[in-house]
């Protein structure tokens, strides 16, 4: 099964995520981030991150998690790309993530926030959900 893909959209960019359950649709939401932001390159997860979301849906944690990624990004120049997530029902999320300083890397575009256009996950066999990113 594929992880994600790109979306085409009008001005802005987006991804399909697919995945067997909901830990796999924020990991791999995460990963197809990364892959919009960044070149495929290896980096050393060096740096500790741990946080809370809460939230009413599963929507609204998977937001809240990727604009962390992108906050974090932005204001500390850190990229996070190891995750572990703790779930307690659908309003909270607790994420134990690793990353590295981002000092030497280029990213290939900039993106401002993931939004809640047209934002639902389709629970099934296979999880999906498409993510439109303001760019």
């Amino acid at each position: 099964m594929r992880r994600f893909s790109f979306l085409n959209h009008a001005a802005d960019l987006g991804i399909i995520v697919y995945g067997k359950d909901k830990k796999e649709i924020f990991y791999n939401a995460a990963l197809g981030l990364l892959n919009l932001l960044y070149p495929l390159i290896k980096f050393t997860p060096k740096i500790n991150y741990q946080f809370n979301f809460e939230g009413n849906s599963d929507e609204d944690l998977l937001i809240s998690f990727l604009n962390k990624i992108l906050y974090i990004l932005e204001v500390e120049k850190i990229i996070l790309f190891k995750f572990k997530f703790k779930f307690k029902n659908s309003d909270s999320l607790f994420v134990d993530a690793r990353g590295d300083k981002i000092d030497s890397f280029k990213i290939k575009r900039d993106i401002k926030a993931a939004t809640y256009h047209n934002l639902k996950i389709e629970k099934g066999k296979i999880w999906k959900t498409k993510i439109i990113f303001d760019v």
